[in-house]
């Protein structure tokens, strides 16, 4: 998968920690999905937040919407097309043993 996403800082939220950093990311991803009978071409437009701790240089929390969509060219043995929105929600279990 290829493409462009491109991230802005948010302003901290009160008395954070100042090594947090968040950020609004958006973007569109792209790629090819090679199969004997017909390549897939997939697409997908990506926007929510993301958390970045700089101390251990880690993505530890984030949000995102997911607008996915792909497709098969047409004529082939197989052809078709799909779409859908999917959310995502992560976060940065504590490892075990740290507090």
């Amino acid at each position: 998968m290829k493409g462009v996403l491109e991230y802005t800082k948010l302003p901290p939220e009160n008395g954070e920690d100042p090594c947090v950093v968040h950020v609004k990311v958006s973007g569109t991803v792209h790629g090819t999905l090679p199969l004997p009978d017909s390549d897939i071409t997939l697409n997908n437009s990506v926007s929510g937040e993301q958390t970045y701790d700089t101390k251990i240089k880690q993505w530890i929390a984030g949000k995102l919407d997911l607008a996915v969509s792909s497709s098969q060219k047409p004529g082939a043995k197989i052809s078709g097309s799909m779409g859908g929105n999917m959310k995502l929600s992560m976060k940065m279990e504590k490892e075990v043993g740290k507090q």
